[in-house]
C-alpha cells in the first residue's frame, strides 16, 4: 500500500468503525427508549443476522473468483446509503414506524458490505502496514466516539447518517489514487497442511466470538440499566489505548506484535469470564475487558489472514472474510444461547464452561505454536516500483533474492517429510539453515535453550550430518540441484 493514500485508508476505515462502534456497542441510539437495554439488545440481534447472512453471501461468491464484487461501485453506494437509512431508523424517536428487523437489515448489509470493501484493500498490503494503519483507524475512532457521546441527539444522527457516506467515498477515491496495479504472481493453491490449519482457526475463532456473544447477552440484560453512559465511556476508552498500543506495536515489529496480540486476546476473554463469574457486580469491567478483546482478536484475525496467505497459500481476503464471519456467526449463535441459558442457570455457571472452552480451542485447536509455523514464513516487502522495473526470470541476477527466503523454506519443508522429522523439528529446521543462533530460536518459538540443542542433535542424525556447518553445507547443496 501506498503512502498517498494513507490518510484516506485511515479516515475513511476510522468513520466506518465509529458507525459500528455505536450501533453494535453504544447505547447513544437508543437514549429515547423506553427501556434502553431492550431497544439496544433487539437491534444488536436484528442487525448481526444480516451481517452474518452478508458475510455468508459474499464468501460464496468470492470462493468462485468473484472478489471484484467487494469493489463494485454501484453496490459500495447503495450499502452506504442502505446503512446511513438504517441508522436513522433504528433510533427510537426518529423514525419510530420502521420495524427493528427493518431497519436491522439496513445496518447489518450496509456495514458489513463496507467493512468487507476494507478488509478487501487491507489484505493486500504488507502486516506492518496494513495493522499500522487498521490500529490508527480503530483509534480515531474510539476518540471520535467518546467525543461523540458528550453532544445531543442531533449531532448524533447526523454523524451516523455521514459516517457510511464518507467511508464509502473513501473507498471510492482510493481507486483515483493509487497507482496503476503492479504484475500479479498467480494466487498460491493452499497446501493440505493449510487446510488443516485453517479448520482448526475456525474453530477457534467461532468459540472466541461464541464467548463474546455470551458477554454480550449479560451486559444488554445487566449492564446497561446502571449506567450506560458510564459504560459508553469505558468501552471508547478501553478500545483507543488498546488500539495506540496496536499501532506501536507493529510499528515496531509485525510478526512478534500479532503473536503479542493473539495472546493477549484469548488473556482478556479469559479474564472476562472469570471476573463476571465471581459476582455480578464485576459485570461492567467484564464486559469492558471482552471488548479490548474483541478489538485485539480482530486485528489479530487480518494480521493472521495475511500471514497464512503468503505462508500456507489462498487468497488473504477469502480468509479475512471467511474468519470475520465466522466470528460474527459465532457472537450471534452466543447471544442466543444466551437467551436460553440465563433462565436456567447460574452466570457462573455458563462463564466457567466458556472459560474452559476457550481454553481448550487455545491449547488444542490453534495455538501459538501454529501462529509461528505461518509467521515465520514472511514474504519479503518488494515496493511497486521494484516489481516493475525487476528483471525477467531470464536474467541470471533475477534469481537471487525476492524467493530466496520461500525457496529455503521449501527446501526444508521437503527435507522434513523425505527424513521423518517430527513437527517441532522441522520448525527448527528453516532457522538452523539461516544461521541463527540458539538464543534467537529460542526466543522465537519460546522453548528452552537445551530443547533446541536436542531437537538440532536430531535433525543432524537424521540428516546424517556431524554439525551446524555439515547441515548448511547440505541444505545449500539441495538447493543448487533443485534450481539445477
Amino acid at each position: 500500500m501506498e503512502n498517498p493514500g494513507r490518510a484516506v485508508r485511515i479516515g475513511g476505515m476510522a468513520f466506518g468503525q465509529l458507525y459500528s462502534n455505536v450501533l453494535f456497542f453504544s447505547s447513544l441510539p437508543f437514549a429515547a427508549a423506553d427501556d434502553r437495554a431492550q431497544a439496544q439488545f433487539n437491534s444488536l440481534v436484528a442487525s448481526l443476522v444480516f451481517v452474518v447472512a452478508t458475510f455468508a453471501v459474499l464468501v460464496f461468491f468470492s470462493t468462485r473468483g468473484a472478489q471484484g464484487v467487494a469493489k463494485n461501485k454501484g453496490l459500495l453506494i447503495a450499502s452506504a446509503l442502505t446503512a446511513a437509512v438504517g441508522a436513522v431508523s433504528s433510533m427510537p424517536g426518529i423514525v419510530d414506524m420502521v420495524p427493528t428487523f427493518a431497519s436491522g437489515a439496513c445496518v447489518g448489509i450496509g456495514s458489513s458490505v463496507l467493512l468487507i470493501s476494507w478488509l478487501d484493500t487491507f489484505s493486500k498490503g504488507t502486516v506492518s502496514g496494513a495493522l499500522t494503519e487498521v490500529g490508527a483507524a480503530f483509534a480515531f475512532s474510539f476518540a471520535l466516539s467518546l467525543i461523540l457521546s458528550l453532544f445531543g441527539e442531533g449531532v448524533l444522527v447526523l454523524t451516523m447518517v455521514a459516517c457510511p457516506l464518507v467511508s464509502c467515498a473513501a473507498l471510492l477515491s482510493l481507486e483515483r489514487l493509487s497507482l496503476p496495479p503492479a504484475p500479479q504472481k498467480p494466487e498460491r493453491p493452499v497446501t493440505a497442511q493449510g487446510r488443516k490449519l485453517e479448520l482448526r482457526n475456525i474453530v477457534c475463532v467461532f468459540f472466541f466470538g461464541f464467548a463474546v456473544g455470551v458477554m454480550r447477552n449479560y451486559s444488554a440484560s445487566h449492564t446497561f440499566g446502571l449506567d450506560s453512559s458510564v459504560i459508553d465511556a469505558i468501552l471508547s476508552l478501553s478500545g483507543l489505548v488498546i488500539c495506540v498500543v496496536v499501532v506501536v506495536l507493529f510499528r515496531l515489529a509485525n510478526v512478534s506484535a500479532a503473536r503479542f496480540l493473539y495472546r493477549t486476546s484469548f488473556v482478556c476473554i479469559l479474564m472476562s469470564c472469570v471476573w463476571v463469574a465471581a459476582g455480578r457486580e464485576n459485570i461492567i469491567l467484564g464486559v469492558s475487558v471482552a471488548f479490548i478483546a474483541m478489538q485485539c482478536f480482530s486485528c489479530c484475525l487480518i494480521a493472521r489472514a495475511i500471514f497464512s496467505s503468503w505462508s500456507l497459500g489462498g487468497s488473504a481476503f477469502r480468509k479475512s472474510i471467511m474468519t470475520f464471519g465466522v466470528l460474527y456467526a459465532g457472537e450471534f449463535l452466543g447471544i442466543a444461547s444466551a437467551l436460553v441459558l440465563v433462565p436456567i442457570t447460574s452466570v457462573m455457571q455458563v462463564c466457567v464452561a466458556l472459560a474452559g472452552a476457550l481454553l481448550v480451542s487455545y491449547v488444542f485447536f490453534f495455538t501459538e505454536a501454529d501462529f509461528l509455523l505461518i509467521s515465520k514464513k514472511v514474504e519479503p516487502v518488494r515496493s511497486r516500483d521494484a516489481e516493475v522495473d525487476s528483471p525477467s526470470a531470464d536474467d541470471p541476477a533475477s534469481s537471487t533474492s525476492p524467493r530466496a527466503e520461500i525457496s529455503l523454506d521449501e527446501i526444508c519443508d521437503a527435507i522434513s517429510a523425505e527424513f521423518g522429522l517430527t513437527p517441532r523439528e522441522s520448525e527448527i529446521l528453516p532457522s538452523v539453515a539461516r544461521g541463527r543462533t540458539l538464543a534467537r530460536i529460542q526466543q522465537e518459538l519460546f522453548i528452552s535453550t537445551s530443547t533446541v540443542n536436542t531437537h538440532i542433535r536430531h535433525i543432524y542424525a537424521k540428516c546424517g550430518v556431524a554439525g551446524r556447518q555439515e547441515l548448511l553445507d547440505f541444505v545449500d547443496d539441495r538447493r543448487r540441484a533443485r534450481k539445477g
